[in-house]
């Protein structure tokens, strides 16, 4: 015949204490620590807008882009873009798809120092 032993609570305690401690000091993983970052984590198929130069900040991609028209940018002023897309993108310096015209082919990316993108189609 089996024979049960009752934990006692002061044992049953100082267990759960220690568990709760325990699980507190294994340290987590960083926020990012698995996210790529860079031109290579734009998504094929895709135009992707960064907030700072050289594919820094917050990265916005917009998947499979179908509108012909103008439009801002996602990232309000994109400093970074890549265009994973099939089709050339044109980027432009103004609203309303005015000022400077950067056109980029598919596959291809531009950052430049004290350029900002506001619009694109």
């Amino acid at each position: 015949m089996p024979v049960y032993r009752s934990v006692s609570r002061p044992r049953f305690t100082a267990a759960a204490i220690a568990l709760a401690w325990a699980v507190t000091i294994v340290p987590a993983a960083p926020a990012g620590a698995t996210r790529p970052t860079g031109p290579g984590s734009c998504p094929d198929g895709s135009v992707c807008f960064w907030s700072g130069g050289a594919f820094a900040g917050e990265m916005v991609a917009v998947p499979k882009p179908s509108s012909p028209g103008c439009g801002p940018t996602p990232a309000r002023p994109a400093r970074s873009v890549v265009n994973h897309d099939n089709q050339f993108r044109s980027f432009y310096t103004g609203g309303g798809c005015k000022g400077d015209v950067i056109t980029i082919a598919p596959g291809g990316s531009f950052t430049a120092p004290g350029v900002y993108i506001h619009s694109w189609k």
